[in-house]
């Protein structure tokens, strides 16, 4: 890819981005398999993102704020 950006090869810079998009593809899916139990979403972790008291973290404290415009 550097080669190509570098001769302004614009066919070559195409390839270079699909070829390092279908790569980032695989690896963000093989990521997210390994983050799920079974490869699906699960409902756990959006229940902790909801409830901070799921991931032991139960001092969560509200505080004052002030919206500014």
């Amino acid at each position: 890819m550097k080669y190509a950006h570098e001769h302004q090869e614009i066919i070559g810079v195409d390839k270079a981005i699909t070829d390092l998009n279908t790569a980032w593809a695989a690896a963000s899916e093989d990521m997210y398999k390994q983050n799920t139990p079974g490869g699906e979403a699960s409902n756990g972790n959006e229940q902790a993102r909801q409830d901070p008291s799921v991931n032991g973290n139960e001092d969560v404290t509200d505080v004052p704020f002030e919206e500014v415009k």
